[in-house]
C-alpha cells in the first residue's frame, strides 16, 4: 500500500516541533522531546499502514509530547504521547465520551474501525 501524500508532511511537521523551545507557549511549556516525535511518527506509520485513515492535525502539548487529533463525522479523537511507548486515547462522539484510555496499544478495535471510516483531508 502507497502511503498517502500528506504522510510526509504530517511528518515533517513533526520534526519542526523540536525547533519550540522551553516555555514556546507563554505558560512554561517544556521542549518538544525527540522521543515523543519519534513515537508520534511510528504511531502514525503504523496506523497508516494498518488502518489507513484521514490525515490528523499534529498538535504540541505542554509537558513536551506530540498530540495526534481528527475531528471528523462528528468524533473527536485525540493521541498523546506519554513517554515509554505510552499513549493517551481520548474519543468522544458528538460531545459524549466514548472511551479514555492509556495503553501502550492506542490502535485497538474501538479506535482503529472509527479511523478507517474517516475520508478526505483534515484541517490542519
Amino acid at each position: 500500500m502507497t502511503p498517502p501524500a500528506w504522510l510526509r508532511e504530517v511528518e515533517e511537521k513533526m520534526v519542526k516541533l523540536l525547533s519550540l523551545e522551553a516555555g514556546w507557549d507563554s505558560y512554561g511549556a517544556a521542549q518538544i522531546c525527540p522521543l515523543q516525535v519519534v513515537a508520534a511518527i511510528a504511531l502514525l506509520r503504523r496506523i497508516v499502514k494498518e488502518v489507513g485513515t484521514s490525515r490528523p492535525s499534529v498538535v504540541p502539548t505542554s509537558k513536551g509530547g506530540v498530540q495526534l487529533e481528527w475531528h471528523e463525522q462528528g468524533y473527536d479523537i485525540e493521541i498523546e504521547t506519554k513517554g515509554d511507548n505510552a499513549f493517551c486515547v481520548d474519543c468522544e462522539k458528538d460531545g459524549v465520551m466514548v472511551c479514555s484510555r492509556v495503553t501502550d496499544d492506542p490502535i485497538y478495535y474501538r479506535i482503529s474501525k472509527i479511523l478507517a471510516s474517516f475520508s478526505g483531508e483534515s484541517n490542519d
